[in-house]
């Protein structure tokens, strides 16, 4: 090697189910649009990354997390 770790070693990380999303599933309303938007991009085969921007508070994460729960399926490998 060059240095440059292999990919297919990256290290799994598992969401414990203290997901408030998971507790709480009706605090996500409103959001279709960007939801569908993250899922395309995700289920791209272009696409290796995708990183969600905005202010503080506005729901990243939560719709990280739901987009997650709906593309897992098609990620035989998990995702994370």
């Amino acid at each position: 090697g060059h240095g440059i770790p292999d990919e297919t070693q990256a290290p799994v990380i598992q969401v414990s189910s203290m997901d408030p999303a998971a507790a709480f599933p009706n605090w996500f309303v409103g959001r279709e649009r960007e939801l569908a938007e993250v899922n395309a991009r995700l289920l791209s085969p272009e696409c290796r990354l995708l990183t969600l921007i905005g202010a503080p508070g506005i729901g990243k994460t939560r719709l990280a997390m739901q987009a997650a729960r709906a593309v897992e399926p098609s990620f035989p490998d998990g995702v994370c």
